[in-house]
């Protein structure tokens, strides 16, 4: 699927984008270990999901796991845009609309706030960001092959950039009087 594809569908996806942020953020709040466990994660009939985890970042690392399994492209492209790298992963026919986004993700500051404000973090919750980037890593490393070409690995500090975007846009929308993606 072409990357500007993957990047224009995110727009229609804000609920599942909602529910990727909620999740990530409920996992977050628990008490976590430092390193990740390997968590398998198993499927029900219905194709659905599971994980069993000992410690919340084994957890985050099996949620990213079947995140990466169920849509590997969106989750890169989310991280990517959040990150200000959407006009270079799609190329002109993004543009101008995803030159915008990146001058505004820029602007604003997102990646180099989330770089500053990681060490910051406690550290159990350092080790759930830790955990779930390394499962994206391991995906990534185990099945290339499944991915578009420009799938890289990312950083701890990406994934939280990741995460804050979409409340700090939502937050920006609001106080401009728009409405969120997040609301009906």
């Amino acid at each position: 699927m072409p990357v500007s594809r993957v990047i224009g569908d995110m727009a229609n996806r804000s609920s599942i984008a909602a529910a990727i942020v909620a999740a990530a953020a409920v996992v977050l709040l628990l008490p976590s270990m430092a390193t990740a466990e390997r968590v398998p994660v198993s499927r029900d009939s219905h194709g659905e999901p599971h994980i069993r985890a000992a410690t919340a970042a084994g957890a985050m690392y099996g949620l990213a796991q079947a995140q990466m399994e169920d849509q590997g492209a969106y989750i890169l492209g989310g991280i990517a845009s959040a990150n200000g790298r959407s006009a270079e992963l799609s190329g002109p026919e993004c543009l101008p609309k995803c030159f915008v986004s990146d001058q505004t993700i820029r602007l604003l500051k997102i990646p180099e706030t989330a770089l500053g404000n990681f060490s910051n973090l406690p550290p159990d919750v350092q080790g759930r960001l830790r955990a779930f980037t390394q499962g994206i890593n391991d995906y990534i490393g185990d099945y290339p092959h499944l991915l578009p070409v420009w799938a890289r690995t990312v950083t701890p500090e990406e994934v939280l950039a990741s995460i804050s975007y979409p409340f700090l846009m939502g937050q920006l929308t609001k106080a401009v009087g728009g409405a969120t993606d997040f609301e009906s």
